[in-house]
């Protein structure tokens, strides 16, 4: 799952949140996080939202779009 290339997809999490912004932004898998209580991953975007270019996003909000 590291290094795959993905797009931020919608999901009742992500929106509770607060991080609907994210939704149709592209990055790229960095590392996978399982012993969470919540289960997800950090991706490094392909442009900054709020100065930061890296975020945990809950794995239910990844859609991947390539290996």
């Amino acid at each position: 799952m590291v290094g795959r290339k993905i797009t931020i997809i919608a999901s009742p999490l992500l929106k509770e949140w607060k991080l609907k912004r994210l939704i149709g932004r592209d990055g790229v898998i960095i590392n996978k996080i399982q012993n969470q209580k919540t289960k997800g991953v950090w991706v490094r975007l392909n442009t900054p939202f709020a100065d930061e270019l890296e975020w945990f996003i809950p794995v239910q909000s990844v859609q991947i779009i390539s290996h």
